[in-house]
């Protein structure tokens, strides 16, 4: 069985897609963006996501515009280290102080699977979905899922990687 890439996408501050980060490879300026902006959320989704779900969003909207395939109908294995440690860490620190007081939205957030749920309301997709997380080995291991579902299924995996 051949397993091979459709596309590739990324963002970071300095180079926010895969042209930015090929230009600057090249020895090209930066051209800085102070965060994500994925088009698929609504503009109340991206006020209320974080923003682990809004690079994870950015990323995979690339990735699927580039490849062609039709979001709505492709699997996907999302993958992070640590998930949203900043909502982690709020929440512990809401936990110490007023445990009352703490946030359903926040809450919401923190699960390691927020970024493939806004992923599949955003895009209506039924397909199966995975996250994945083993912290320095968390791409490897996400890499390892969609091979092993595009083995099984015959089906393309849309891979997202990302933390912040």
């Amino acid at each position: 069985m051949n397993v091979f890439i459709d596309a590739a996408a990324l963002w970071a501050r300095e180079a926010p897609g895969w042209q930015a980060w090929c230009a600057a490879v090249q020895g090209g300026a930066p051209q800085p963006a102070s965060k994500p902006n994925p088009s698929l959320l609504s503009a109340n989704e991206r006020r209320r996501a974080s923003d682990s779900v809004l690079l994870a969003a950015c990323v995979a909207e690339q990735a699927v515009r580039s490849s062609g395939h039709d979001a709505s109908r492709l699997a996907s294995v999302f993958t992070s280290a640590h998930g949203d440690l900043p909502i982690t860490d709020a929440m512990c620190t809401q936990l110490a102080l007023a445990p009352l007081q703490l946030s359903p939205t926040r809450f919401h957030h923190s699960v390691h699977n927020a970024a493939s749920g806004y992923w599949a309301i955003a895009t209506d997709c039924r397909a199966p979905s995975t996250a994945v997380s083993a912290h320095k080995h968390s791409f490897a291991a996400g890499l390892l899922e969609a091979l092993v579902h595009c083995a099984c299924e015959y089906e393309p995996v849309l891979l997202v990687g990302y933390d912040t």
